[in-house]
């Protein structure tokens, strides 16, 4: 599974975007405004049949391939090609900065979600206008939007190696973490299995054929141990456009602590740090980030 991870094409940027309204107000994790406000704009600019849902639509334009997926009968099954993580209280009243990862097919996407962004978004309960100032690579930092033009990006491959010796491990949990398992009953297995889900929907879902065995390393997690834990409860409040109503999401922040043997599931860990894991995860949910401890 390690070498058709390592295939998977995918694009990073920072986005900068300021506001010209006076005593504007929005909520502290923004990731989910953001989707929903550039999937509007998107389905604008994309869709020629918004008489049809993108499930049952044959025309795959940008909007298909990135929100096609984000259906309630679909969500377990199917991953949307793309990510927009927002850190918490990003918003200095002025301007605000976010990432957007489109991943796999999802990077085919990257002029029409330029052209969106240049257009402007509207964020929050009050539509509050931002508009474009920057878009660069969140890894080199070089500019691909210079003003008024959009500069042809170099795609990256998500980097998989294998590691020996490892066996004590912290994992921040950067952006809030969803679950449906109770926060006490959350360890290692659990996360890994968080995982291993993701990565092997992607890959089938990209026509690749996987020859793993789950089972065994399911059974090998349960021997890593926690040797510390330190989150918050994060109590994230979000409107979906959708449903029409607003949710209350339960998650959390912070970081873990485990030891054992873990050189075999460290390239896996290592491979969601690009593509987040968990619940939620096309608004940001999910971002860890891996560190080896002595």
């Amino acid at each position: 599974m390690i070498d058709m991870i390592s295939q998977i094409p995918y694009l990073k940027i920072k986005v900068t975007m300021k506001t010209f309204q006076n005593g504007a107000i929005l909520p502290q994790w923004l990731g989910s405004a953001i989707r929903g406000a550039l999937g509007a704009k998107l389905l604008e600019k994309c869709c020629v049949y918004p008489e049809y849902e993108c499930q049952i639509c044959d025309d795959r334009c940008s909007a298909g391939i990135l929100f096609g997926t984000s259906s309630s009968e679909k969500s377990e099954e199917t991953i949307s090609p793309y990510i927009v993580n927002c850190e918490k209280d990003v918003f200095d009243g002025e301007s605000i900065y976010f990432y957007i990862t489109l991943f796999a097919e999802g990077t085919d996407t990257f002029y029409d979600v330029a052209d969106v962004l240049m257009s402007g978004l509207e964020l929050g309960a009050d539509r509050v206008p931002f508009f474009l100032t920057k878009i660069t690579d969140a890894l080199t930092g070089r500019e691909f939007f210079n003003g008024s033009e959009v500069i042809h990006p170099e795609l990256n491959n998500i980097e998989c190696l294998k590691y020996e010796n490892v066996n004590r491990i912290m994992v921040e949990f950067i952006t809030p973490y969803k679950t449906k398992i109770k926060l006490n009953d959350f360890g290692f297995e659990q996360l890994i299995r968080a995982v291993f889900r993701r990565l092997s929907t992607l890959i089938k879902q990209s026509g690749g054929e996987i020859n793993f065995d789950f089972k065994l390393m399911i059974e090998k997690s349960k021997k890593i141990n926690m040797r510390y834990k330190d989150v918050q409860i994060e109590k994230v409040r979000r409107y979906s456009n959708r449903s029409e109503m607003s949710m209350n999401l339960t998650c959390f922040t912070g970081m873990m602590v485990f030891e054992g043997e873990l050189d075999e599931f460290v390239p896996y860990l290592k491979a969601v740090e690009v593509l987040n894991c968990g619940k939620m995860c096309v608004m940001g949910f999910g971002e860890i980030k891996v560190s080896f401890l002595k």
